[in-house]
């Protein structure tokens, strides 16, 4: 049999798997996570697959080692990204919603965020899309809680910001307070929940659909 036998094809060149293999965990998940994304572009799922798994056992090293650091419940965000991008979106909203219990303003609003944009095109759920769209806009325009503001205040401790840069490429998502806001309000538009139809009370239809 022709190529029975082919060594498997490396996900990355030497010299890039090496860089890879050699940064702080973060860079190396971030890294391997856009590799998969190149991958992905190019039709080639298995190499995007294997990409995304390490960068997804990369994030769960760093959360393991780094027991006590004030960015879990970012890095949590990654993981979640990555578990979307592997296809497997319930156990990326449960990723979400253990987060939604953390005390952490901006991964919260994030992970709304996120579940809206989950119930919105996978789970084909408007009305919990449009009250997780809701409850992310509250958290932002109250708080202005947003990447932007977390990598501000940790711009004078180098490993920190560091890793904070490094979650945001992981998590392919806006930091800025005024992008953010675009990008929730195009989804109530979508959801068909403008000015007039944005629900009043988001938490209580949360709460109720077992969100």
């Amino acid at each position: 049999m022709p190529n029975a036998f082919r060594p498997k094809e490396p996900d990355l060149p030497d010299w890039l798997e090496d860089a890879t293999l050699r940064a702080p965990l973060l860079q190396r998940a971030f890294r391997l996570s856009h590799a998969g994304n190149l991958f992905s572009d190019r039709h080639n799922s298995s190499r995007a697959e294997r990409c995304y798994e390490r960068a997804l056992s990369a994030c769960a090293a760093y959360n393991e080692v780094n027991p006590d650091s004030g960015h879990r419940t970012q890095v949590q965000l990654g993981i979640g990204r990555l578990l979307e991008k592997l296809n497997r979106p319930d156990e990326a909203a449960k990723v979400y919603r253990e987060i939604l219990e953390a005390d952490s303003l901006h991964a919260t609003g994030v992970a709304h965020y996120y579940l809206a944009q989950l119930s919105e095109s996978t789970m084909k759920d408007p009305d919990t899309a449009c009250a997780h769209y809701e409850m992310a806009l509250q958290i932002v325009e109250n708080e202005d809680a947003t990447l932007d503001r977390l990598i501000e205040f940790y711009a004078t401790d180098r490993v920190a910001a560091r890793d904070l840069y490094s979650v945001a490429a992981l998590t392919d998502t806006v930091t800025s307070p005024g992008a953010v806001r675009e990008e929730i309000y195009a989804g109530l538009d979508r959801c068909g929940a403008g000015a007039a139809g944005r629900p009043k009370d988001p938490a209580r239809i949360l709460r109720v659909g077992g969100e």
